[in-house]
This record gives C-alpha cells, structure tokens and sequence, in this order.
C-alpha cells in the first residue's frame, strides 16, 4: 500500500532526534565521557546525527587548595558542524557540583565544507566557593563524511529506484531513477516541512531515467523528492547547493 505523504514526512520528521534533550548517566565514573580514545561517532552529510557528552561532576576540586564546586556552566560548544546544534540536561547548562549531567549533540550536518575532522571546543566557567576559572575541553572530534547515494531500494519489477547523483547535490546534479514499466511518472519536490514546492511529470521508459535538478527550479536548502508511477513510490531525501 503506498504511504500518503503526509505520514511520510510525520515519521521521517519524528524519527530526527534534532536537539533533543539527553539523559544524564549516573554510572559515568570519569570526569566526562566518552574518553579522548573513544571519541565521539562520525556524522554524514544529510544524515541524522546524534551523540552524547556524560559528565560526572565533582563535588570539590584542588585549585591550591581543596575548593568546593558549587557548579560548572557550559558557555559554547564551539567548532560543531553547520547543522548540528547542542542542548544540556539541566537544560540551563549549569551542572551542580555532585550531581550528572549530559550535553547533546544533534542535528543534521549540511555543509560539505564540514567533511573532514571538526575540532570541537566545550567552554565552560567552574564555579567554585574561592573563584572561578573559565577553561574548556579539547578532547573532542566529529569526523563528518560525505552523503552516501541516497535510495535504498533494489529495482525489481515491482519496485521504484530513485536516487540523487550526488549528495549534496547541485543545479547540475541529476536525479535518477528505475521504473519497472514505461508511462508517466511524477516528481515532485517538497520542503523540510512538507510543503510541495516543485513537481515535474515526465514520459519514462522501463529501466534506467534521468532529470537534471536544474529543471524543479529550487533554491538551496534540504528538500524530499517523491517518485511516483502507478501504485508505485519511492521517496529520497537531498540537500541542494
């Protein structure tokens, strides 16, 4: 039965973690984690990506001499991937002393400028009954990797292919696609937030068929193509450049 769009977009939408709020763990024995060694997961380009800081405060530190901690506030995360955003638990982003607390990291990496290693820096002021110290910490990496093609089906006869060319993609990138019989098939183009933006009807053949991108007249930004033939459809999601 082919899914209305509608639910579509509810379940893709609902299934994006994007700054969401994160659980503190209190069975986290160091400082924060993961380690340096562990690192945090890498991230793909128009790919959801979601990652967790755990943080075990302490209840005093030695600065000279033995210093109460009456909290850590996280000030930035800087260095985070165009797209990706952070939010704290507590959501003030001030960690009491003796008390857990998590910092997320999610959101949707966009900008292929980002492939690579992003160095991030988590800043924080520790707060304690002597002074306060403003420091941060530099153990941090999100390696961000290009987007896979996007189409997950395999073609058969009963199935639609669709995919972008490339991901991201741009005006002179092509959208491409496999039909299991010749006719008419529809494209059209949506936003993020569901609402039909472009739609192109072309004569297809069985197999293997191709539309520039540059014929849906879009703009930059995050978009879901739908293929549709018959009882058939396929949907992918592209980011445009």
């Amino acid at each position: 039965m082919k899914k209305t769009l509608p639910a579509l977009f509810i379940a893709l939408l609902a299934s994006s973690s994007i700054y969401a709020q994160c659980i503190p763990d209190s069975t986290v024995t160091e400082l924060y984690s993961p380690t340096a060694s562990e690192g945090l997961p890498n991230g793909t380009i128009g790919i959801n990506y979601d990652a967790v800081i755990h943080f075990n405060i302490p209840a005093e530190t030695t600065i000279v001499v033995t210093a109460q901690i009456d909290s850590i506030g996280i000030t930035d995360v800087e260095g985070l991937p165009v797209g990706i955003g952070y939010t704290c638990n507590p959501p003030s982003c001030i960690f009491p002393g003796g008390s857990f607390a998590c910092i997320q990291l999610s959101g949707i990496p966009t900008d292929s400028a980002d492939i690579g290693d992003n160095d991030l820096d988590v800043k924080f002021d520790l707060h304690t009954n002597i002074t306060t110290i403003s420091d941060k910490i530099t153990d941090y990496s999100i390696t961000i990797e290009g987007g896979a093609t996007a189409g997950v089906h395999s073609f058969n006869d009963s199935e639609l292919e669709f995919r972008t060319t490339q991901n991201p993609a741009n005006q002179f990138s092509y959208l491409k696609f496999e039909v299991p019989a010749s006719g008419t098939a529809t494209i059209e183009i949506f936003s993020l937030l569901g609402a039909k933006v472009s739609e192109v009807s072309l004569d297809a053949n069985r197999g293997d068929n191709s539309i520039e991108l540059a014929r849906f007249g879009l703009e930059s930004g995050m978009y879901f193509a739908s293929l549709n033939q018959g009882e058939f459809s396929n949907t992918v999601r592209f980011i445009l450049q």
